[in-house]
């Protein structure tokens, strides 16, 4: 069985990319060259960027419920393809199969329905006010568009801790996994064609640290969300300058 050649997933869209890079991706389970992933360009960060903002000008407007909805058809689409999502994890990863992969596909999903559940009971807070004819408020309002910068160890589940609640709460979102653990993540993203999803909601761009300052520096992208090493999110930090930030575990 000969490799891969995998795409890029922008803009609602699978794409081989305008770069010429790729990565020759070789399984720590059997020692194989099992696919080749392209590495994302500036160019191909300009597009996910330009689709992501498209595409939150449009659900931004969406109500909670209607975000739920589509949380929930992604879930199932997961769901449905479970088996071969955690194949590929297991394949270019190296986790046992049947009690880590599957696990964690099954987080990947379930976290999406969390998100569904949460969103419709995320308020606002009515505030004391001083003047007896006025009456105070507070009401939540998406970011914009988000960049999630994610780790090689949970290559499916980190990523979707973003995506949910991103999504779930009016953001777009575009992850930037390792090159070497995006396949996987790749296959996931099936999940997130003909579910109702604006062409631009998501997008993955596989690459190494230099995509990563793409993303970080970029004028289009209003948030950045990393989990990785400490020296690593220092560096982004240093590089973000008034972007709002969030980081996981």
């Amino acid at each position: 069985m000969g490799a891969e050649d995998v795409k890029l997933f922008i803009a609602g869209e699978w794409t081989e990319g305008t770069g010429d890079e790729f990565y020759k991706l070789v399984s720590p389970a059997t020692g194989e060259h099992i696919a080749n992933i392209p590495i994302a360009s500036r160019a191909d960060v300009d597009r996910a960027v330009a689709a992501a903002h498209t595409a939150q000008e449009e659900i931004k407007f969406w109500s909670p419920f209607e975000r739920a909805e589509v949380c929930y058809r992604m879930a199932d689409a997961i769901d449905a393809n479970a088996e071969e999502i955690a194949r590929i994890q297991t394949l270019e990863q190296g986790k046992p199969y049947f009690s880590e992969s599957l696990g964690d596909v099954a987080s990947a999903s379930a976290n999406l329905r969390k998100a569904a559940e949460d969103v419709k009971r995320l308020s606002g807070e009515n505030r004391p006010s001083s003047d007896r004819n006025k009456r105070v408020f507070t009401f939540r309002r998406p970011i914009g568009v988000w960049a999630a910068i994610t780790p090689f160890n949970f290559p499916i589940t980190t990523p979707v801790e973003y995506i949910a609640p991103g999504f779930a709460t009016g953001n777009t979102v575009i992850v930037k996994p390792p090159e070497f653990t995006s396949w996987a993540l790749l296959k996931m993203a099936e999940a997130f064609v003909d579910v109702g999803l604006p062409a631009g909601t998501i997008s993955i761009l596989p690459g190494a640290g230099a995509v990563g300052e793409m993303l970080t520096d970029h004028p289009g992208v209003d948030a950045i969300g990393f989990t990785g090493s400490t020296a690593t999110g220092a560096k982004i930090l240093s590089k973000m300058g008034i972007k709002r930030s969030a980081s996981g575990r």
